[in-house]
C-alpha cells in the first residue's frame, strides 16, 4: 500500500505542488506571547487557553471551501502577510506592541480582521495594554471560564489535563440579516465573555440577551475589523467567517451541496490550472 501510495504522489507530483504552493486567503495569528504567558495552572498542562482557543477557531476555518494556515506574531511584525486578506485573532490575550501595529496596518489598506475573545488584552510580559482602546473598543467586563489541572498518572506525570469548567450556556441574538445569518436566529457562545463599549461608528451584528452588544463591525480606514466579544461555537463561527469571506470577493469556487449528508467535516480546497479547476478534498469525518 505505502509504495502504491507513493507511485501515485509521483505520478501527481505536479497537481500536489499546485495545491500546495496556493495562497491561504484566511490566516489564523499564531502569538508567541500568547503561548508564553499562560495561567499558573496551565503551566504543567498539555494545552493552554489559548492553544485550545486556536484550535477551535482553525477547526472552523479549515471547512471553508479555501485554503486556511497560519501567521506568526514575527510574519505580522514584519507584515509578511503572504496572501491572506482575511487574519484572525482568536483568544490571543498577550501580544507585543509591534504585532498590533503591523495588524492595523494590514486593515487599513483594505484588510478583513477578526478579533475573538479575550485577545489582545495585555503586552507580552502580561502587563494591561491599550491595543483595543486604539481601534475604539472598551472592555468593562470579562468573564472567564474557571481552570483547573487534573494530573494523569498514565503519561508518566509529565502532563496535566487541562480542565475548563464551562460557563452556562449562552445564546447570542443575531441583531440584523447580515454577517451572523439572519434577524432572529441565534448563535451558541463558548469560553471568555465580555461587556464592551465601542467607540467609533460600528455595526452590531449580535446581541446579548440583555440587548448589550456582542458581536460587532466596524470600518478601519478601507478595511473592516469584526469584533466578538464572546466566542461563538466551532460551526456558528465557521459560517460568519463563510459570511465574510463572501463579503470580501472570497468565496469559494467550488461548493459542496449535499441534502442528505452534513458536510461539515469535509475540508476543500481548489486552485486554477490553465482552464481547469483542481479540486483538493478531504473527508475528516470517517463515514463514507
Amino acid at each position: 500500500r505505502v509504495l502504491r501510495e507513493c507511485l501515485l504522489a509521483r505520478r501527481l507530483a505536479r497537481e500536489i505542488e499546485l495545491l500546495r504552493g496556493a495562497r491561504c486567503p484566511v490566516a489564523l495569528l499564531y502569538s508567541d506571547a500568547s503561548m508564553l504567558q499562560v495561567p499558573p495552572e496551565a503551566v504543567r498542562a498539555g494545552a493552554t487557553p489559548y492553544s485550545r482557543a486556536l484550535r477551535r477557531a482553525y477547526e472552523a476555518a479549515r471547512f471553508l471551501g479555501v485554503r486556511c494556515g497560519f501567521i506568526t506574531a514575527a510574519a505580522a511584525a514584519a507584515r509578511r502577510w503572504r496572501g491572506a486578506k482575511v487574519v484572525v485573532v482568536a483568544g490571543s490575550p498577550a501580544e507585543e506592541d509591534k504585532v498590533v501595529r503591523g495588524l492595523l496596518d494590514f486593515v487599513e489598506p483594505g484588510g478583513e480582521l477578526v478579533i475573538i475573545a479575550e485577545s489582545l488584552v495585555t503586552d507580552a510580559h502580561g502587563r494591561q495594554a491599550d491595543y483595543l482602546a486604539r481601534l475604539g473598543i472598551e472592555v468593562l467586563d470579562t468573564e472567564r471560564p474557571a481552570t483547573r489541572a487534573d494530573p494523569r498518572p498514565e503519561r508518566g506525570g509529565a502532563l496535566d489535563e487541562l480542565v475548563e469548567e464551562t460557563l452556562p450556556a449562552l445564546r447570542l441574538n443575531v441583531a440584523r440579516d447580515g454577517v451572523l445569518g439572519r434577524r432572529g436566529e441565534t448563535i451558541a457562545a463558548c469560553g471568555a465573555r465580555q461587556r464592551i463599549r465601542v467607540n467609533v461608528t460600528h455595526e452590531v451584528l449580535a446581541t446579548y440577551p440583555d440587548g448589550s452588544p456582542a458581536v460587532v463591525r466596524f470600518r478601519r480606514g478601507k478595511g473592516w475589523v469584526t469584533y466578538f466579544a464572546a466566542c461563538p461555537d466551532q460551526r456558528s463561527l465557521s459560517a460568519a467567517l463563510s459570511r465574510i469571506l463572501r463579503l470580501s470577493g472570497l468565496a469559494p469556487r467550488i461548493r459542496l451541496l449535499d441534502p442528505d449528508f452534513d458536510t461539515w467535516g469535509i475540508e476543500w480546497a481548489s486552485v486554477r490550472d490553465g482552464g481547469r479547476a483542481l479540486l483538493y478534498l478531504w473527508n475528516t469525518t470517517g463515514e463514507a
